[in-house]
C-alpha cells in the first residue's frame, strides 16, 4: 500500500505553493515599467490557475468617491473578460461584501446561492454578475483598503481552501505595494522601501511552507532526469532513495529495453518515459538497517508537455509491514510449535490435489498423534504437555525431509503432506 493519497497532493499542493510565491516575487522584483501590466496579469494567471478560478482581477478602490475601478484581469479559457464592466463600480452595490473588506477580512462566498436573505443584495449583484462563487483578499496598505485581489467562479460553487487563502494573503502585501502606486502614477523607483517589505513579507511566506514540508512525516524529494536531487526534505535526508542509475537512461533512443534490475529506478524511467505516476514497495537501506517503504513517483511536466522532474514520496511502513507479516504467519502456523496450521494444511492439501489430478502424481499423507497424550496433561499439567508438543515438533521436523510438508492439526495431532513427485 502506497502513502495516502492525501498526504501525496498535500505535498504537491505545498511544493506547488512555494513555486507561485517564487514566480511573483521574481517578476515583480526586476519589472520594468513597461512590462508592468502584463507582470501583473502574468501573476493573475500563475494565481488565478494554482486556486481553480474563473476569473482573477485587480480592483483599485476610490474612497474619495466611493468607487471601485478593475485594473487588471486574467480569464481561464472560454471565460469572457469583465473588466470593461467594472469600472466605477458603487461600494453601495455589495454593501455587506464592502463592510467585510472595510474590516480588512477576507470575503469568502464559496457558493452564491446559498447566501442567506440578510446578504440577499450582494447575492443579486453577484448573481446579475453571473458569478457562483467569489474570494476577495484585501489590499491594504498603511492599515487602509486600498483595493482587492479578487477571484471569481463563473461555473460552480468553490470550496476555497486555506491555503487558498494563505497565498492569496501572502501575495497581497506585494501587490498593495506595487499595483496601487503604479495605477496612480507614482512609479516603481518611489516603492522601493515598501517593495522590500512586502519582499521580506513572500520570503517569510516561504519559509513558513518550505518548513512545513520539513515537517511531513513523509519523505519527499525532486530529481532530475539523471537522478540528481533538487530539493529534499529532512525526512528524506533520514530515508534516502538512489536513483542514480537514472544518469544516461532516459534519452536513450529506446528506452525501456535493457531496463536495469533496480526496481526503483525501472520505476522513475517508466514515468519518464509514460508520464504516468507509478508506485513501489521495497527495502532501502539504512544507518540502522534495511527499511521497508512505499515510493510514489509522481511526473512533474514542462511547458512543451515533457517529464521535467519527479516529485518522489516515500513512506517508511516497516512497523506495519512486520504486523502485517506476523498477522499472515499467525493466520496460518500454529503459535505453540511454529509449525503450519489446519489451515495451511487444507490449502496445501487442495493444491496437491490439483498438481495430481493434472499429472497423475500420487498424493500421500501421514497422520500422527500421541498416545495417552492426555494423562500428561491430567498428570504433569498443561505445561508438561506444551513442552512434549514442542519437542514431538522438533523430532518430527528432523526427520521430515524438507520437501514434504510437517503441521499440526491441533490437540496431540500432527500431518505429514509427502511431495508425491519424488
Amino acid at each position: 500500500m502506497g502513502a495516502s493519497g492525501s498526504g501525496i497532493e498535500a505535498v504537491k499542493r505545498a511544493l506547488a505553493f512555494e513555486a507561485v510565491l517564487g514566480r511573483v516575487f521574481e517578476r515583480f522584483a526586476d519589472v520594468d515599467d513597461a512590462d508592468f501590466d502584463a507582470t501583473v496579469v502574468a501573476a493573475l494567471d500563475d494565481i488565478g490557475s494554482f486556486v481553480g478560478a474563473d476569473r482573477a482581477y485587480v480592483i483599485r478602490f476610490d474612497e474619495t468617491t466611493a468607487l471601485t475601478f478593475m485594473t487588471h484581469e486574467w480569464c481561464a479559457e472560454g471565460i469572457p473578460a469583465s473588466i470593461e464592466d467594472e469600472q466605477g463600480r458603487s461600494f453601495d452595490e455589495a454593501p455587506r461584501q464592502q463592510a467585510v473588506l472595510q474590516a480588512m477580512r477576507v470575503n469568502e462566498i464559496r457558493s452564491v446561492a446559498d447566501l442567506p436573505d440578510a446578504w440577499a443584495q450582494d447575492r443579486d449583484y453577484l448573481a446579475a454578475e453571473g458569478i457562483t462563487a467569489i474570494l476577495e483578499v484585501p489590499l491594504a496598505r498603511a492599515g487602509r483598503l486600498v483595493g482587492v485581489i479578487g477571484f471569481d467562479s463563473v461555473t460552480d460553487a468553490v470550496p476555497w481552501t486555506t491555503e487558498d487563502i494563505t497565498l492569496l494573503q501572502a501575495v497581497a502585501a506585494l501587490f498593495a505595494q506595487v499595483t496601487q502606486r503604479r495605477v496612480v502614477g507614482e512609479g516603481l523607483a518611489e516603492v522601493a522601501d515598501d517593495l522590500a517589505v512586502a519582499v521580506d513579507d513572500l520570503r517569510r511566506a516561504e519559509a513558513r511552507f518550505g518548513s512545513l514540508v520539513d515537517r511531513l512525516p513523509l519523505a519527499v524529494e525532486r530529481v532530475d532526469r539523471d537522478g540528481n536531487r533538487l530539493f529534499a526534505n529532512e525526512a528524506a535526508v533520514r530515508l534516502p532513495i538512489d536513483l542514480s542509475g537514472l544518469r544516461g537512461l532516459v534519452d536513450l533512443p529506446q528506452v525501456g529495453e535493457g531496463t536495469p534490475g533496480d526496481e526503483l529506478v525501472a520505476a522513475a524511467l517508466t514515468v519518464f518515459t509514460l508520464g504516468e505516476a507509478q508506485a513501489v514497495e521495497v527495502d532501502l537501506p539504512v544507518a540502522a538497517g534495511m527499511r521497508r517503504a512505499t515510493v510514489d513517483i509522481t511526473p512533474e511536466f514542462n511547458a512543451t508537455g515533457g517529464v521535467e522532474t519527479l516529485l518522489v514520496v516515500t513512506q517508511d511502513i516497516t512497523e506495519r509491514h512486520e504486523y502485517e507479516q506476523a498477522l499472515a504467519h499467525a493466520a496460518t502456523h500454529d503459535a505453540l510449535t511454529g509449525l503450519p496450521n489446519r489451515a495451511m494444511f487444507d490449502a496445501l492439501l487442495e493444491n496437491a490435489r490439483g498438481f495430481s489430478a493434472g499429472t497423475g502424481e500420487p498424493v500421500a499423507v501421514l497422520f500422527i498423534d500421541l498416545d495417552a497424550f492426555k494423562d500428561v496433561n491430567d498428570s504433569l499439567g498443561h505445561a508438561a504437555g506444551d513442552t512434549l508438543l514442542v519437542r514431538v515438533a522438533e523430532r518430527l521436523r528432523s526427520a521430515v525431509p524438507a520437501a514434504d510438508a510437517l503441521v499440526r492439526l491441533g490437540g496431540d495431532e500432527f500431518a505429514v503432506l509427502l511431495d508425491g513427485h519424488d
